[in-house]
């Protein structure tokens, strides 16, 4: 990625984490409105925003934030299949009713389900997990050229 969309990039997750640090103390004098792990879920946004901002902002970093980054995301997308598997499975949603057959479809494929964490996992969290154990993103992915991969289509075999 060129610096100036990196530049931008950083920039903006900075300012995502500072919200999202600006609410942990809105959510903590809530008092029981909301769950405890709330503040906490909203602390570990704002550090995972940070190191994406930490990524953007120093080349150096990239082998151990992309690890960090793409272990917790792995972790994410694994933690979503198996509360899925444990889980009872929903009612299906009422396709007799009356309308768009491609609102229904969009409607179903938008619920939580094992289906769906599956898919999630293996489109989202196995390249995660790759990035996690390599500390980059594939050269031989899509877009490899925006991480700094290999340009050309043949892979340089030319």
């Amino acid at each position: 990625m060129s610096s100036v969309p990196r530049m931008i990039l950083g920039v903006a997750l900075i300012l995502i984490a500072a919200g999202f640090l600006a609410l942990v103390p809105v959510f903590a004098g809530a008092g029981e409105a909301f769950p405890r792990q709330t503040t906490y879920i909203l602390g570990g946004l704002a550090v995972f925003c940070g190191l994406g901002a930490v990524a953007c902002f120093s080349y150096a970093s990239h082998p151990i934030t992309i690890r960090i980054i793409g272990g917790t995301v792995f972790a994410a997308c694994l933690a979503y299949v198996v509360g899925e598997a444990l889980h009872d499975a929903p009612a299906p949603p009422n396709l007799a009713r009356a309308g768009n057959l491609v609102a229904n479809l969009v409607e179903r494929r938008g619920r939580p389900s094992l289906a769906n964490s599956i898919a999630f996992f293996v489109l989202v969290g196995l390249p995660c997990g790759y990035a996690a154990v390599a500390g980059r993103y594939p050269s031989w992915g899509r877009h490899a050229a925006a991480f700094g991969g290999d340009r050309s289509r043949d892979g340089g075999r030319r």
